[in-house]
């Protein structure tokens, strides 16, 4: 969990305005599958909309 919550962060911060964000993450196959879906329900958890809706978490 923590490490989909960091990989998340690494990709998300700055909604794309600053180059920051991960562009590949590496996880052992064992738990590609785990993570992948981890990472799959935590990104359908965003709110993507207007930057000056204050419960919007990455703007257009």
């Amino acid at each position: 969990d923590v490490s989909v919550r960091t990989a998340h962060r690494a990709v998300f911060t700055h909604a794309g305005q600053v180059y920051f964000a991960a562009s590949k993450i590496f996880v052992h196959s064992t738990l590609h599958v785990a993570f992948v879906s981890k990472s799959v329900e935590l990104a359908k958890t965003r709110i993507v909309g207007d930057p000056f809706n204050s419960t919007t978490k990455h703007g257009p």
